[in-house]
């Protein structure tokens, strides 16, 4: 699942995995501040990620990127099919995020899931400079 994550303190987009057997989800990842980062589209769902020193080819989903990317989490964590393909897996799972600040523009990392979700790489695969430095 993902969301907004609506807060007093702004919005903090966020990606649950859900047990669809139990009902429970269990935070994968969350925007915190100072940034404010949104989930993207999954680069690659398998554990045989590709080299840092290879060349991205993005390739948006066809749907939302959230509603996807959650999609697909939660089909990782129960290993079931997401329409008739293979499982999405969970571990080396990679989604491209936007990252800003007030002080930052925009920039493309994409984040690497390793065991289970616990762990996070990430890797910056844009460097847009400030269209108003200070």
């Amino acid at each position: 699942m993902g969301g907004t994550g609506a807060s007093p303190e702004g919005n903090r987009p966020f990606l649950d995995v859900l047990d669809i057997d139990t009902g429970t989800s269990t935070r994968l990842w969350q925007s915190s501040a100072p940034h404010y980062e949104q989930p993207g589209s999954i680069f690659n769902d398998t554990d045989d990620a590709p080299s840092h020193s290879a060349a991205p080819s993005l390739q948006p989903s066809p749907v939302s990127p959230s509603a996807f990317a959650a999609a697909a989490l939660a089909a990782a964590k129960l290993h079931q099919q997401h329409d008739g393909s293979q499982p999405v897996a969970l571990e080396g799972l990679q989604l491209t995020f936007t990252r800003e600040s007030a002080q930052e523009p925009p920039q493309t990392f994409i984040k690497t899931f390793t065991q289970g979700g616990a762990q996070v790489q990430e890797r910056r695969v844009t460097d847009f400079p400030h269209p108003y430095p200070a």
